[in-house]
């Protein structure tokens, strides 16, 4: 698999609080945690179920909670993160046997985008309120599909279209 991955920090346990959102993973191996505080803004964490391990950083100080799916291998995290009014960003994480987390560098919007940019009929100018949607995990085929979207100026159409990722390849293809 080739990757451009950065690694996540590890933090000390953590404690839960009534307000904290908690994202169990599918196979109940781990759990993602968003924490809110006054002064930091949210912190989100994925915290290891039944195990000594240390708690795993995934983002800190952010102004919204995250949208998180779980592959139901228990190996791939999508976290879809509201940027502004309209907008998001998009990181996958890989969990490895180890239980060492990775997530990609170049955000899945951004690939999304690139990869329709270099289709024939290009990308309209003056795009806004630009994201992605999760769709659904396909693990026997090794995909993630999600739909991408962007407002544009008057009178361009817009962006409107369903992708997949290819896992194991780090590709964006249409589905």
């Amino acid at each position: 698999m080739s990757l451009n991955l950065v690694v996540v920090l590890l933090l000390a346990p953590v404690l839960l609080f009534a307000d904290d959102s908690v994202t169990p993973s599918p196979k109940n191996t781990f759990k993602i945690i968003q924490h809110y505080d006054e002064k930091e803004g949210w912190s989100e964490i994925l915290h290891f179920n039944g195990s000594a391990k240390p708690d795993v950083v995934l983002e800190g100080e952010i102004p919204w909670p995250g949208d998180y799916y779980i592959a139901p291998d228990d190996r791939w995290i999508l976290r879809i993160q509201k940027t502004g009014s309209g907008d998001n960003t998009s990181y996958l994480y890989f969990l490895e046997k180890n239980d060492s987390v990775w997530r990609m560098e170049q955000p899945l919007g951004t690939m999304g985008f690139d990869f329709l940019r270099r289709q024939p009929n290009g990308l309209p100018s003056g795009m806004y309120h630009a994201g992605i949607g999760f769709l659904s995990w396909d693990m026997p085929n090794h995909l993630l599909h999600f739909s991408i979207r962007a407002s544009s100026d008057p009178g361009t159409g817009g962006v409107r279209a369903t992708l997949t990722y290819r896992l194991l390849e780090n590709q964006v293809v249409e589905p």
